[in-house]
């Protein structure tokens, strides 16, 4: 402590000679190749940074605004990056000196932690990408993403077609390589505004939509730890504001950032998370994960008197929350009366863990959970998703009725993208193990997220994976040498994909012992056998659920549908070597395969 206080003058001098030091050069040499003259009229949301400059929600903002040049750079030069890494003080003044200019001087020194990141001047983990050349190169021809992303993107409706196959195409890309998924999504939107779209990145008919889907994307860089800066940076300004105090809470806080960052990667990729520990719930608190009381569920559920659903493993209750958000909570049951207590701690502690370090669009995040030891209950707290499960719509007339061709298509893909993911965007990957319709939600919109994450298993750095002697999983989507041998692989979360594309398309059960009987040993139960002699026989069309083939704006879907069943035959094949990858499934159900 007396060592510290004693070196922090040194420290401090140090520091201030640093950024003077780069501060001059910038003046001397204003060498930035960008043109950042747009911030000063670019439509982006300030009044974050205005309401709270030290927040994270105000440094993803001016993040994404420096991509928005990036898109006119690429536009400009076919250049990706910048030519050196000398340009790169010199945008940092630029950038700095236009946010202090619009009275941000906070956020223009604190939001910087990682130049070189934010301003692509090296290249990052996306393969072989410095110019438009390697693009079209290493990616080839996108005809998809042209068409979808060429024209005016002003409605939400452009945006998001434009978006999925930008997302379509990133995903691809790492996968092919140990890329980080979310540098490959900023190349191919850059590559979309800045190349494909014919109006350019500052064009109102294409801003909007660049800016919210750059801001959506770039969250996970960030890093969690920002949300903590907040509190400390007041501090450092109130203590050592009269001699240049900012400076030094930078400094303090990048360290101390640096090493909790390190100490938390460890402890989140430690094969357990003992959530009764104090400073463990810190840990998931730090990173959005808030720990609700009994009390608290209690009353957001009226005394668990709103009842959603309950399966083998849990109950969910739907509830509000103080500040009007919906919540869905989900209380654990044991799976089987014979589990001894830890083994029921490690699954419990398992779904919080694995949540905790994924973030995609389409899977379920988790906001919460309770673990009342004095009650012995354990509550999971997730989104309240509008629409159910894809269970639901399947097994309601009605609402399968007006599920049509698109939205179930929608959501074979959105759920392909999600194990993708898993699978390629995770390092080390994750499997799922219980990929089926009731653990498919839908919002609002029938956009599907994936939810229990109870039975996932992420494997070790040597390629193995956690596995137990107990069988996991739901039966009739468990694949063959899963069930027999116990094998566990990335291999069994393509069965599973596979048996839900089928049971989306026809609406039929998995396993139907409708038609079974003693006397007839050989009848058809598996959904898969069934789907495949139809198909043998050329009657794919008898595969599809009656009231879609009802409809005639069908029609024109057919040989999309036909394609949609074939591939999942193929990710269900009972020969595991036989069976595509999750991401030559997601390139086959697009049409690139």
């Amino acid at each position: 402590m007396f060592v510290n206080f004693f070196l922090l003058p040194l420290f401090f001098f140090f520091t201030s000679t640093l950024v003077a030091a780069v501060s001059a050069t910038s003046i001397i040499s204003p060498s930035c190749p960008v043109n950042f003259t747009y911030m000063d009229t670019f439509p982006w949301q300030k009044s974050y940074c205005i309401h709270d400059p030290y927040s994270l929600d105000c440094c993803l903002r001016i993040h994404a605004l420096i991509h928005v040049g990036f898109a006119l750079y690429l536009k400009q030069t076919f250049n990706f990056f910048l030519p050196n890494s000398s340009s790169l003080p010199h945008c940092l003044s630029t950038v700095q000196q236009k946010l202090t200019d619009a009275g941000l001087d906070p956020a223009a020194h604190i939001c910087f932690r990682n130049p070189s990141l934010i301003f692509l001047a090296s290249p990052t983990t996306c393969p072989g990408i410095f110019t438009l050349k390697d693009w079209n190169k290493t990616v080839g021809t996108t005809p998809s993403l042209t068409t979808s992303c060429e024209a005016d993107l002003t409605s939400s409706t452009s945006c998001n077609t434009c978006f999925e196959e930008v997302d379509s195409v990133s995903t691809r890309m790492s996968a092919h390589s140990s890329s980080n998924r979310t540098d490959c999504f900023v190349f191919s939107l850059l590559y979309a505004v800045g190349i494909v779209n014919q109006y350019g990145p500052l064009d109102d008919r294409t801003s909007n939509c660049i800016y919210s889907r750059l801001t959506a994307e770039l969250e996970p860089h960030t890093g969690s730890q920002e949300k903590g800066r907040s509190s400390r940076g007041r501090v450092f300004q109130m203590a050592f504001g009269v001699i240049g105090g900012l400076v030094l809470a930078i400094g303090l806080a990048m360290a101390l950032v640096c090493k909790t960052r390190l100490r938390n990667w460890r402890r989140l990729n430690a094969p357990d998370l003992d959530i009764s520990n104090e400073s463990d719930n810190l840990l998931l608190a730090q990173i959005g994960i808030r720990l609700f009381s009994l009390k608290e569920l209690e009353q957001a559920t009226n005394g668990f008197s709103k009842l959603l659903g309950k399966g083998t493993f849990g109950v969910v209750y739907k509830g509000t929350l103080d500040d009007g958000s919906e919540i869905a909570v989900k209380e654990l049951l044991k799976q089987i009366e014979s589990y001894e207590d830890e083994e029921d701690d490690r699954g419990f502690a398992n779904e919080v863990r694995v949540i905790s370090k994924i973030k995609h669009r389409n899977l379920l995040p988790l906001q919460g959970y309770c673990d009342d030891t004095k009650e012995r209950r354990r509550f999971l707290v997730y989104e309240f998703m509008a629409n159910g499960s894809v269970a639901d719509h399947l097994s309601n007339v009605t609402a399968r009725m007006q599920f049509c061709w698109e939205q179930r298509k929608n959501v074979i893909l959105d759920v392909a993208k999600a194990i993708c993911y898993l699978h390629c965007g995770v390092k080390p990957a994750i499997y799922h193990r219980d990929i089926k319709s009731s653990n498919v939600l839908l919002d609002s919109d029938l956009r599907a997220k994936v939810g229990d994450f109870g039975l996932a298993r992420q494997v070790t750095d040597d390629g193995s994976s956690h596995v137990t002697t107990r069988l996991a999983g739901t039966h009739g989507y468990l694949a063959p040498e899963y069930a027999m041998y116990g094998r566990l692989t990335e291999k069994n979360d393509v069965y599973s994909f596979g048996i839900l594309i089928l049971e989306i398309a026809s609406a039929r059960k998995v396993i139907d012992n409708s038609n079974f009987s003693s006397s007839s040993s050989s009848a058809v139960v598996l959904i898969r056998d069934w789907a495949w002699n139809l198909v043998k026989s050329g009657n794919v069309d008898q595969v599809f659920d009656e009231t879609l083939m009802s409809k005639d704006e069908e029609y024109y879907c057919r040989g999309e549908m036909r394609r949609f069943v074939l591939a999942g035959i193929l990710c269900a094949h009972v020969v595991a070597d036989h069976r595509p990858t999750m991401a030559e499934a997601l390139r086959m159900l697009e049409g690139d395969s």
